[in-house]
């Protein structure tokens, strides 16, 4: 009995941790993606890497709720517009990160459907 309780507690830490650690590769993808861009852009002056956050993407089901959809956006402001985020995600038909939408400064996350 112990030898299957040690094994069912070792399957399931590994599978935490496994998705953990791919949450935490979305993150790290998109922010590195994002930046890239913003220097292709020339805006990489205006940014640094460790200032670029991300939120999940989230939809609304039918009762209101949030759900995860998959993914993450990536939220920038820059020096000169400290008041303003601007949004930056991956097109589905595209798979390369584009601005999506720009907001005040909240510290609301963004419901919305992309």
């Amino acid at each position: 009995m112990k030898k299957w309780s040690i094994v069912a507690s070792t399957v399931m830490i590994a599978v935490a941790g496994g998705i953990f650690f791919f949450k935490t590769y979305q993150q790290n993808v998109i922010i590195e993606d994002t930046y890239s861009y913003l220097q292709e852009q020339g805006y990489g002056e205006l940014i640094e890497k460790e200032e670029i956050t991300t939120y999940p993407r989230v939809s609304i089901d039918e009762d209101g709720d949030p759900r995860f959809s998959g993914g993450y956006f990536s939220f920038v402001t820059f020096e000169d517009e400290p008041l303003v985020e601007y949004v930056f995600g991956y097109k589905e038909e595209k798979k390369q990160i584009t601005m999506i939408d720009f907001r005040q400064k909240s510290s609301e996350p963004p419901l919305k459907e992309f």
